[in-house]
């Protein structure tokens, strides 16, 4: 276990990487971190900061300076902006004589070089000269490189005694079939249920213990897979890591004492973890095919229509999530205006990416599973939230029109089959007891039909009220709301809670079906009471829905309405 940690450390970048595990790594040994990373701020060499005793020994000061890969000339003394040398006088000359706090002034200090790979040897002796030349009586020089931090994750955060069984060997066979995304993520998942599982009213500091295991275990997938060049994995652990450490930290996220706050800084870990990979993912699987017709379909590399529509589907709700996570941001943030408009410029790149996506790979006009009404929901959410009403429009009505030819013909229109030896057939046939089997109940049409009289599309609302009159009167039209249940399972994929509401007749006046969704939304107040809403997370929920194939809560679009009222 102690090669695959050092592979995968050796493979991290220093900002945001490392950097961003190692302050973990030192709590969990016992120390106290009292210096982190400040984006825009001058370190004077200093990355992380801690004080303490580790493995029982005098309390020292450890100041560490992180630098990516294996120690180089160029990374030691060359011309590269984050050259070791120069980081480590200033941490003499500067940061120990005017930075370091007052009470921590005659400890004795050990400047810790870090890096996650090894000292080269045409390096060597100029390193080791350097260190012996510099330490003096209260000044110590420690390296940390791969093989000891390697060591030290392996014996502190994934050894058998702090671990549950089979965990370790999950996480092996997880990194093992990366080029399998399916299977992969499978062992992933199975190891987050143990995780989760292990601390069910359990202490704070043994939940804080597993959160940790949660982020290192999701960071070495990720290590491991950027280097095999497959994403995918990756990305769907770093869901479901977020929302089980979510639900693992939500008896604790309203408490004040140490480990709370500790507990809360380590989901908020696993979050810049998620979007990090989520971010990566997008960059290097959908950024740079958007803008070539027909590009991403392709890259699906099959020749099944199916295949290509599942997965166009799925991309979708994964470019709208990332908007609203960025939506969120803005709205929430602290930081200086130059990083707001960047903000705000990504958003509006995010929200032509969906335009770009729709326009160049035109099977994202034909739904083929009812539940497409998740992604098709994230979408509308984000970009009505950019104030693209008109692209909506217009994305509708091509969208009806090609169903309303799939259902007069006898095509591939939207039906709720899950298998997919099923959907491969589909329509198996053209009878009316097929077609009532496939269609008997719908969350797309009540969704799109919802939209449509929300925001005023007159075309698209009339166009969901024919396709429901000639071909859907037998069908269920039902959308979906949190229950006092929800919280429990929600955000563990537990499939049985919430409310629905149902049988939407879209002949009737627009006004007639906006006042009826949104009055459930005022009877049903358990919205609010989702810890994710109630703590001012609200892309969390979303995920969760997308994840778990869960319909989008209505209480998302109330804003609108009063918007355009």
């Amino acid at each position: 276990m102690k090669l695959v940690i050092k592979e995968y450390l050796a493979s991290l970048n220093e900002r945001n990487e490392l950097d961003a595990i190692l302050p973990d790594l030192l709590s969990q040994l016992g120390l106290t971190v009292f210096g982190k990373p400040i984006r825009g701020a001058s370190e004077r060499g200093v990355d992380v900061a801690a004080v303490g005793s580790i493995y029982g020994g005098i309390e020292k000061v450890y100041l560490f300076s992180i630098k990516a890969g294996d120690l180089t000339r160029s990374t030691w003394n060359g011309n590269e902006d984050q050259a070791l040398r120069p980081s480590l006088d200033e941490i003499i000359d500067s940061y120990i004589p005017n930075r370091l706090p007052p009470e921590h002034k005659g400890k004795p200090i050990v400047i810790c070089p870090c890096f996650g790979g090894d000292v080269q040897t045409p390096v060597i002796d100029l390193f080791t000269g350097y260190m012996n030349s510099r330490s003096k009586d209260n000044i110590e020089f420690e390296v940390w490189h791969g093989d000891k931090l390697a060591g030290l994750i392996n014996d502190d955060f994934l050894h058998e005694n702090f671990m549950p069984e089979n965990t370790r060997s999950l996480l092996r066979k997880s990194l093992a079939i990366l080029d399998e995304p399916d299977a992969s993520f499978s062992y992933f998942s199975y190891l987050l249920s143990i995780l989760r599982e292990s601390v069910e009213e359990a202490k704070a500091e043994d939940v804080l213990k597993v959160l940790r295991q949660i982020n290192i275990c999701l960071w070495i997938l990720y290590g491991w897979s950027r280097q095999e060049k497959n994403l995918e994995s990756v990305y769907l652990s770093s869901e479901i890591s977020y929302l089980n450490a979510w639900h693992i930290a939500s008896p604790f996220l309203d408490q004040k004492s140490k480990n709370a706050k500790l507990i809360q800084l380590s989901v908020q870990s696993i979050q810049k973890t998620y979007l990090k990979v989520s971010q990566d993912y997008l960059a290097k699987v959908v950024m740079p095919y958007m803008n070539e017709y027909g590009a991403i379909s392709r890259g699906v590399s099959s020749s099944s229509s199916v295949d290509i529509n599942l997965k166009l589907f799925d991309l979708l709700g994964r470019v709208a999530l990332m908007g609203l996570w960025c939506t969120w941001e803005l709205e929430v943030i602290q930081q200086n205006d130059e990083y707001k408009v960047l903000l705000a410029q990504h958003i509006s790149y995010l929200a032509e990416c969906i335009f770009s996506l729709i326009r160049n790979n035109p099977i994202l006009f034909s739904p083929l599973k009812d539940e497409q009404a998740i992604d098709i929901s994230l979408a509308v959410l984000f970009l009505a939230a950019s104030s693209e009403l008109d692209s909506i429009k217009d994305w509708f009505g091509e969208l009806l029109s090609r169903i309303k030819i799939s259902f007069k013909a006898h095509g591939a229109y939207p039906c709720t089959l899950q298998d997919y030896m099923e959907l491969l057939e589909h329509p198996k046939a053209n009878t009316k007891e097929y077609l009532e089997n496939c269609t008997a109940g719908s969350i797309l049409f009540s969704s799109i039909g919802f939209f449509s009289a929300l925001f005023n599309f007159d075309d698209e609302y009339k166009q969901v009220s024919e396709i429901q009159t000639e071909f859907l009167e037998h069908c269920s039209l039902q959308l979906w709301y949190p229950d006092d249940e929800s919280e429990k399972g929600i955000y563990i994929g537990e499939r049985y809670h919430g409310l629905c509401l149902s049988d939407f007749d879209f002949t009737q006046k627009k006004g007639v079906i906006i006042d009826r969704v949104f009055d459930e939304c005022k009877e049903t107040k358990d919205f609010e009471n989702l810890s994710a809403i109630k703590y001012g997370v609200f892309p969390l929920l979303l995920m969760s829905c997308r994840a778990y194939r869960l319909p989008v809560p209505m209480q998302f679009f109330e804003n609108f309405r009063m918007k355009l009222t």
